[in-house]
């Protein structure tokens, strides 16, 4: 969506704002819009929300799967799903859960 808006606006063609299209990227990230309804001249401001949630999400999903990665080598596989299960709580929205659970499926597929 932010590559939408934004390579749009840079060639200076305009594209219709799209209030279910940004809702739906805030479910996706488990973002909570503090307003009722969107506005499009308010576009900007959504983007900087989507973006920082985007970033801090990463962030804890390059750890997470580092860290998980690297319990299974060390450990086993039952010590790494333990220490996902112990840090559930920083699985913020569906966008997070379907690459936690990408990452498990492609180690379990390796190993089969």
């Amino acid at each position: 969506m932010i590559a939408k808006y934004t390579s749009t606006e840079e060639a200076g063609r305009a594209v219709p704002f799209d209030e279910r299209e940004l809702m739906q990227v805030y479910v996706l990230l488990g973002v909570q819009p503090d307003h009722d309804g969107f506005k499009k001249e308010l576009a900007p401001a959504y983007m900087a929300v989507i973006c920082q949630a985007v970033e801090k999400q990463n962030r804890t999903l390059t750890e997470l799967t580092h860290n998980y990665s690297e319990i299974r080598k060390e450990r086993s596989e039952v010590d790494a799903a333990k220490y996902l299960l112990d840090h559930l709580h920083a699985i913020v929205s569906p966008f997070m859960l379907d690459s936690i659970a990408a990452c498990v499926a492609y180690h379990f597929d390796r190993a089969s």
